[in-house]
């Protein structure tokens, strides 16, 4: 990836994020330009992960642009106010998920960081079944599995961050960007399960988007790691065997 094409990824980003946080959204109804401003910023970062020249890791770099894809049609869907658009999104946002964590991938396993994501999603839950002001329906059923795959990616994150945090400075950087990128995710859903189920919430939107733009951007500058050598095991190791086929080749 160019350097020229990662700075104008990055500006749009900025420029439309900020556009939509401090103007658009007191300004937002269900309308097409509405939908524009608030993909923008997502859309920029699909370009960026796409636009990326990573010839080492390609499954990595597809699960994370397919996931900035599927949020970008979550985020046009929930412009509508309805039932309808509320179940689809967060099925679009739950897949998003799913998609993240098989990016990120299962090895290594850490379990203390899985004991960790369900012990902090299992307090969420009943936190908000006490708390809440009716009682709990179908609805919030389904948002509470919704934050089990959340907290799921959110673990897989973690996972990553450790496995790469003694490669190097740079790599060590690029996985605490992810980790803040899935702990911003995980804020920013949490603030609208306490809005809608528990308690009202002032300014909710502006919070809800800010963390919500911050978490996709630190999961989509995770695909970097291919250029600073924070490569899976596997991959290095077909490297290698590359290298010595070259060089025991006539």
């Amino acid at each position: 990836m160019t350097d020229i094409s990662a700075v104008i990824s990055l500006l749009l980003f900025v420029v439309s994020s900020s556009f939509y946080l401090f103007y658009w959204v007191e300004h937002q109804a269900a309308n097409f330009r509405s939908v524009v401003f608030k993909c923008l910023p997502i859309i920029s970062l699909c370009l960026l992960v796409y636009s990326h020249q990573s010839h080492v890791d390609l499954q990595f770099q597809r699960g994370i642009l397919w996931s900035l894809i599927l949020s970008t049609c979550a985020d046009g869907i929930f412009i509508k106010p309805a039932m309808w658009t509320a179940v689809l999104g967060t099925v679009l946002f739950a897949i998003a998920q799913i998609v993240s964590m098989m990016a990120f991938g299962f090895d290594p396993w850490r379990w203390d960081m899985l004991c960790v994501s369900l012990t902090a999603w299992s307090a969420f839950v009943f936190y908000a079944i006490m708390k809440a002001r009716a009682k709990t329906s179908h609805l919030d059923i389904g948002t509470y599995i919704y934050l089990f795959i959340l907290f799921g990616m959110c673990w897989r994150v973690a996972a990553f961050c450790a496995h790469i945090a003694n490669v190097s400075y740079v790599c060590d950087v690029l996985g605490t960007t992810g980790l803040i990128g899935a702990l911003s995710f995980v804020l920013s859903d949490l603030i609208i399960v306490i809005h809608i189920i528990v308690v009202e919430i002032p300014d909710r939107t502006h919070w809800v988007m800010a963390t919500y733009y911050l978490a996709q951007l630190g999961l989509a500058l995770t695909v970097y790691r291919s250029d600073f050598s924070c490569l899976r095991g596997e991959v290095k190791e077909t490297l290698v065997q590359s290298d010595n086929t070259f060089i025991t080749s006539p």
